[in-house]
């Protein structure tokens, strides 16, 4: 289990410059406890938590009359406060040395790194997040403790009695890491058998130019550009994620931060307000395109097409992806968003979707969503690297066939 799949992505925080009464006030609204500190090159060089800020405040032997302290406390910034030399870990670690860690340093979060950009915070309640993942808590069933003798074949009956009731044992998986790569050499249609979900169907070449051409988007057709949304965009082509502020974002409007708030709340609200906007849009297309699938492997050809017609039209989504790929978090609200803003078009697959599948083999049962959502992802990172590299439509169209051959037949 992995950090960077439990952690708390996208943190609020905040520069050296800043008012400590501002960094308050965030905290409030927030509802949060720490913030790291980043300069304005987006390096982290400290942290500051609530018990920081309870230390500015004075003691009740203090001679200063209080509006001396009012005025001096207005003027405290965040540097003066701090701490410098954080303690971090990087989101690649396991969930057992993040704990280990927190526990010998007596913290209750630590702040997440991605090489040197900061890339979140994992905190008590994360971690509790994930031992309810790893012990199945989350799924209905029945947990039993056991004691058997130490003999051979033990198991095996053991095994076999919740077999005859129709149960399931969910355990570690075995090899996974070997299986997961197999998956990968041989595609979805060389890890399944036919009768299985995933076993995809062969679309003739006909039918393929069909699906393409009810893929393809009129630009003309689509709404303008959110103006926030492509101000935000820009912002993270000069800063990086992890220099958005409301200020630079403000500034590239040529509008007062205030203005901003009466929109929204809150950077973290915008984002979440704006993505699910274009995702609301985004999915009513393929929900469009998707009534015309014959079969469930001619709809996830339709899934991989429209993102990539999609994303070749809204530019702005590029440097947003960041955001995009976070969309298993709940706070997105991904699913009342769908409901209430693509009501008018039922997907018929999305239903047909089984809760769990074994095939592809991965050593353990799991849920379909996970390698549909995957599905929805690849296309979303390889246009990514694309448009960087400067593709133009042609190239950028012979490696989205690339990719669709990928998925049916693997690594070639």
């Amino acid at each position: 289990m992995i950090v960077r799949d439990f952690m708390t992505k996208n943190p609020v925080y905040t520069n050296p410059k800043e008012l400590i009464s501002t960094v308050k006030n965030t905290m409030d609204r927030e509802k949060i406890s720490k913030m790291p500190v980043l300069d304005d090159a987006g390096k982290l060089i400290g942290v500051i938590t609530k018990t920081d800020l309870k230390k500015t405040m004075p003691s009740d032997a203090t001679t200063l009359d209080i509006y001396e302290l009012s005025y001096l406390i207005s003027k405290m910034t965040v540097e003066k406060v701090m701490k410098k030399n954080p303690i971090t870990i990087q989101k690649d670690a396991t969930i057992e040395e993040a704990a280990k860690l927190m526990a010998e340093k007596g913290i209750s979060s630590v702040i997440v790194m991605d090489g040197d950009v900061l890339a979140g915070i994992l905190t008590k309640s994360d971690l509790f997040k994930a031992v309810v993942d790893m012990f199945g808590f989350k799924y209905d069933g029945v947990r039993a403790s056991l004691e058997v003798s130490d003999n051979c074949g033990e198991l095996a009956k053991i095994s076999k009695a919740i077999a005859d009731k129709q149960g399931k044992i969910v355990g570690v998986p075995e090899n996974y890491a070997q299986k997961l790569v197999d998956f990968l050499l041989a595609g979805f249609n060389g890890s399944t058998v036919e009768g299985d979900f995933f076993h995809l169907a062969e679309i003739s070449p006909e039918r393929t130019a069909e699906l393409q051409k009810l893929c393809s988007i009129d630009e003309s057709m689509l709404p303008a550009e959110n103006r926030i949304f492509v101000a935000l965009a820009n912002v993270i082509r000069k800063y990086k994620p992890s220099g958005v502020t409301v200020e630079r974002i403000a500034d590239e409007l040529n509008m007062a931060k205030s203005s901003l708030y009466e929109y929204f709340e809150n950077k973290n609200q915008m984002v979440k307000q704006l993505v699910n906007n274009e995702i609301a849009l985004f999915q009513t297309i393929v929900n469009e395109n998707g009534v015309e699938a014959a079969n469930f492997t001619e709809y996830l050809f339709i899934l991989v097409w429209t993102e990539f017609e999609y994303f070749s039209k809204r530019p702005s989504l590029i440097p947003i992806c960041g955001w995009l790929l976070m969309l298993n978090d709940s706070s997105f609200n991904e699913q009342k968003q769908r409901s209430e803003q693509c009501d008018t078009i039922e997907n018929p697959w999305e239903k047909r979707i089984p809760d769990r599948v074994v095939h592809p083999d991965l050593g353990f049962a799991y849920s379909a969503r996970v390698l549909v959502h995957w599905l929805g992802v690849l296309p979303i990172a390889l246009f990514i690297q694309m448009t960087d590299k400067g593709w133009n439509e042609e190239k950028q169209r012979q490696g989205i066939e690339i990719l669709t051959d990928f998925i049916m037949n693997g690594v070639k």
